[in-house]
């Protein structure tokens, strides 16, 4: 139980216990039905087992990318609850963890990392003082105008982002680390033009607008 609330799947840690001193050939990944297949006891290794933690973080993480979306939905939705999050109005889950999962060992992280698409997070100091510059402002302001009436798709966003640096001759980060900032309260998070098309107009106008302040000048 105590796995499961760390975050693991258990078809993972399934996997992960049948190799402790057990092996078929290279095969790191198995099935059930694989498993019970393959396992024979002259393959058990005569040398005691050594549990490594970040051997199953790295089993759980690959269950995690062929997961359904549907089902690790399900599986994050209680430990968002849990850190205030409300479901209700937001981006619908499976996108979001369908975005997020290549990027986590654990449901534990998937849910820390799905936080700011259903809450605003406060940026550290250091991250304003970084990245909202008196540089930046005019290109996020310009934007702001542009997202209140384009067409709310990835695509259409990438390409008004990309429109943006190419006025102002600076490289893609120099807006996208701005606006990750201002969304997301972080800048460690998949490409921007996708975030921003789930969390929606509305909210992510919303977001902005609420650090404007925070530039200088």
């Amino acid at each position: 139980m105590q796995y499961r609330d760390d975050g693991y799947l258990p078809e993972a840690l399934l996997n992960y216990l049948a190799r402790l001193g057990w092996s078929h050939g290279n095969e790191e990944i198995f099935s059930r039905e694989q498993l019970v297949e393959w396992f024979d006891l002259s393959a058990i290794s005569r040398s005691p087992a050594k549990f490594n933690p970040e051997k199953l973080h790295w089993i759980n993480q690959q269950y995690l990318k062929t997961t359904d979306n549907a089902r690790l939905a399900e599986l994050v939705a209680p430990f968002l609850a849990n850190d205030n999050c409300r479901l209700d109005g937001g981006p619908d889950l499976a996108q979001v963890v369908g975005l997020l999962k290549e990027r986590v060992n654990t449901i534990e992280e998937l849910a820390d990392a799905a936080v700011y698409f259903y809450r605003p997070l406060e940026p550290a100091e250091e991250l304003k003082t970084q990245h909202l510059t008196a540089a930046a402002k005019p290109i996020v302001t310009g934007l702001m105008e542009i997202f209140k009436r384009i067409e709310w798709t990835r695509e259409a966003i990438h390409q008004e982002i990309k429109t943006a640096a190419k006025a102002h001759n600076v490289k893609l980060p120099a807006i996208a680390m701005p606006l990750r900032v201002m969304v997301t309260g972080e800048v460690h998070t998949p490409s921007i033009d996708a975030i921003l098309a789930l969390i929606g107009r509305e909210e992510t106008l919303k977001r902005m607008n609420s650090h404007l302040g925070s530039f200088p000048g």
